[in-house]
């Protein structure tokens, strides 16, 4: 394993203890905050094995204090570890920078996908300290009891191209905006002299044997959040 390598693996350990730290201290009891997340009527249905928790960024937080006001889901087994949930509303989308995260959002399900290799960091509505690369869309894409929605292989990393490959799936019902993620594989890899990153998340990152795990877990991922009708 070359030193560039275990810069990444240490960087995002590191990265995973700051952001619990970071989450811990933002997010706030459901009891306590009613009235702001009374706009969000979109709920999982399996409750019970889910758990859940309220994030309000404010500028001063540090990383995602630009980020809107969510409710956050999240499996409680083992297997589920690094699976969420989360889901906001345009109309809590209210500074400069939520109203702009939204759109992107928004943008992300109606228009068509983003080229292999673009930084679409920007358009997620949960997740901060680290960027987040569009590698392709993933089928199906359907969420059930949605309105639109999309799937998509995405490579999170603090050190690109290495990264964690991520299934992400968006998706919007009225004005509420749904964000699912689940982790597929690792990533890191020796990239050769003169390969560039677009090469390199094509030749090790969108294998034949990930691309299939990927879409296997587009129906886990959607079950685990099935909305309640």
């Amino acid at each position: 394993m070359n030193a560039r390598v275990r810069h990444f693996l240490a960087a995002a350990l590191l990265l995973s203890s700051l952001c619990a730290a970071a989450q811990e201290s933002k997010h706030t009891d459901a009891e306590r905050l009613p009235a702001l997340f009374k706009v969000i009527t979109v709920v999982p249905e399996r409750q019970e094995i889910l758990g859940r928790s309220y994030s309000i960024n404010r500028i001063g937080d540090g990383e995602g204090e630009w980020l809107p006001a969510s409710v956050t889901y999240v499996g409680k087994n083992a297997k589920d570890h690094g699976t969420s949930m989360a889901i906001t509303d345009l109309r809590l989308c209210k500074r400069p920078t939520e109203r702009q995260i939204c759109r992107d959002f928004v943008k992300a399900i109606d228009e068509p996908p983003a080229k292999l290799g673009t930084d679409i960091t920007a358009t997620r509505i949960e997740g901060a300290g680290y960027a987040t690369v569009f590698l392709t869309r993933i089928a199906p894409a359907s969420f059930e009891g949605t309105d639109a929605s999309i799937a998509f292989l995405g490579s999170d990393s603090q050190d690109p191209p290495h990264g964690q490959l991520v299934l992400y799936l968006y998706a919007r019902k009225g004005t509420t905006l749904i964000q699912l993620t689940m982790p597929v594989a690792e990533c890191v890899f020796l990239q050769a002299p003169n390969e560039s990153d677009e090469d390199y998340y094509r030749h090790h990152c969108l294998t034949k044997a990930i691309r299939e795990k990927a879409t296997a877990n587009a129906a886990n991922l959607t079950e685990l959040f099935r909305i309640k009708r």
